[in-house]
């Protein structure tokens, strides 16, 4: 399920826009590893691999099946694609709403090789339904009884330059004191970025990115309710890392980098007032209207990026990221 979020999504009666697509995973192979390292999957494998997914990943997504969509989605991918679910069954109770079957056009795959599992590699695409957008994948076999799973997803625009993927290999120390950052200081400035916003110290790291300005946007929206008082006493709104980034180096130079935050928003409101989840709003997903909370409301967001790290000189970019609530409450 490839995926998009367009607009506010945590204010009160805020809606949620989602671009549905799809993707695959393969019967597990017998473990021939025979030398000290070896790639991680054959470029037959690899299409076998994708052409599941498309196949799985369209028919989880039609009927919402969150036991089907975790056959080959794991990880943070798969929670988000599991809340968006959740979301959908509730703005569309009817069933309606079925998303335009997509799948992978002429996928182009970077396998490095690794002595030992978890094994990964990653993949490209266009989107047979969405002209305008290609998918980055990344896949994981945890061992050679397990499937292939992909574990991060993102789909960027068209017009976004990917770094080559022939020619993968894991980073290492070495390469990290070439790169302008290390992943996990990458990472790290990141979310430093997002909590700070355009002032952030750490902002002038990155290249200009559509995606970081709509999120930065959608933060200043939260915020703007404190122009209420009367109202809203508190917006408190952070960004996380969540789990290790992934990193390889490609032959350009430049390390790509999958990783995960995680944001957790709550929105407090003024004395001898409650608060809730409109309906309709992607959070009433997870706490109905009927729920009033006398403190305040909470969501947490879950955000997967990748990013391209070059060597020493250059800003980072950012070359998709996909987010989805995955939790909402209140106090």
């Amino acid at each position: 399920m490839i995926r998009r979020s367009v607009g506010v999504r945590r204010i009160l009666g805020s809606g949620i826009a989602l671009v549905v697509a799809t993707g695959c995973s393969a019967v597990p192979q017998p473990d021939t590893v025979t030398s000290l390292t070896r790639p991680a999957i054959s470029e037959q494998g690899a299409a076998a691999a994708i052409k599941r997914y498309d196949e799985v990943s369209n028919a989880a997504a039609k009927r919402r099946d969150e036991k089907l969509i975790a056959t080959v989605e794991t990880g943070d991918l798969l929670r988000l694609t599991q809340a968006g679910y959740r979301i959908e069954r509730m703005l569309d109770k009817a069933g309606k709403r079925i998303p335009a079957p997509t799948t992978h056009v002429k996928p182009s795959v970077g396998v490095p090789s690794f002595g030992g599992y978890p094994m990964r590699f990653v993949a490209s695409a266009g989107l047979s339904a969405y002209k305008d957008y290609q998918v980055l994948d990344l896949w994981e076999r945890k061992s050679a009884g397990e499937p292939w799973l992909i574990t991060h997803q993102v789909s960027p625009e068209k017009k976004v330059k990917l770094p080559p993927l022939q020619g993968l290999r894991p980073v290492t120390s070495a390469d990290n004191a070439k790169l302008a950052v290390s992943p996990a200081a990458a990472a790290d400035a990141l979310a430093e970025y997002l909590n700070g916003g355009v002032r952030s110290r750490r902002a002038n790291l990155f290249a200009p990115s559509a995606d970081v300005t709509r999120i930065l946007s959608t933060v200043a929206d939260g915020k703007s309710l404190l122009k209420d008082p009367k109202s809203y006493r508190a917006v408190i709104d952070t960004f996380r890392l969540s789990g290790t980034p992934t990193a390889f180096l490609t032959s350009s130079g430049e390390a790509l980098v999958f990783l995960s935050l995680t944001e957790e928003f709550q929105l407090q409101v003024g004395p001898n007032l409650s608060i809730y989840w409109a309906q309709g709003s992607p959070g009433s997903a997870f706490s109905p209207p009927t729920t009033k909370y006398d403190s305040a409301i909470t969501s947490t967001t879950l955000y997967q990026v990748a990013l391209a790290i070059p060597q020493k000189g250059a800003k980072l970019r950012i070359l998709g990221t996909a987010d989805e609530f995955v939790e909402a409450g209140g106090y």
